[in-house]
């Protein structure tokens, strides 16, 4: 798990290094009882935080996104301990905004719907373990 946490930060630098002289610096910023950082932030050459990663205590990472004037900004995703994604969804201003979806362990869709300001907005669809759509909600604007 630590190969995919190094992976996911060396991605990050090229990304960022492809704009230009730009480079990250990683800073732990809490830990685990065992000593494995619990959230990870990486911060620009203006000392500005712009990713910020949690882990797992068995180091897989649990969730990451882009931050931007110290809040989550852009698309987030979490995973499960296998590295297999939990959840995908988009912040304005550290507010969930836009496309959330949620999946099973097993990859099945379980909750697909929009979020506005913070709020569950519109059409929710919910999904059964085997990928059958259970119901839907429909939460107004």
């Amino acid at each position: 798990m630590r190969i995919v946490r190094y992976f996911i930060i060396a991605l990050l630098f090229v990304f960022v290094s492809c704009g230009g002289n730009n480079s990250l610096t990683e800073r732990v910023i809490t830990t685990f009882d065992n000593g494995q950082p619990s959230k990870v932030r990486l911060y620009n050459k203006d000392n500005q935080c712009v990713h910020e990663v949690h882990y797992y205590d068995n180091g897989a990472v649990y969730m990451e996104g882009d931050i931007k004037d110290d809040l989550r900004e852009g698309e987030w995703v979490s995973y499960f301990q296998d590295g297999k994604v939990q959840s995908k969804g988009f912040f304005e201003k550290d507010l969930r905004t836009g496309k959330s979806l949620v999946y099973y362990e097993n990859g099945n869709l379980w909750m697909d719907g929009f979020y506005k300001e913070g709020r569950m907005v519109g059409l929710w669809i919910y999904y059964d373990e085997q990928g059958y759509e259970t119901f839907r909600i429909d939460r107004g604007e």
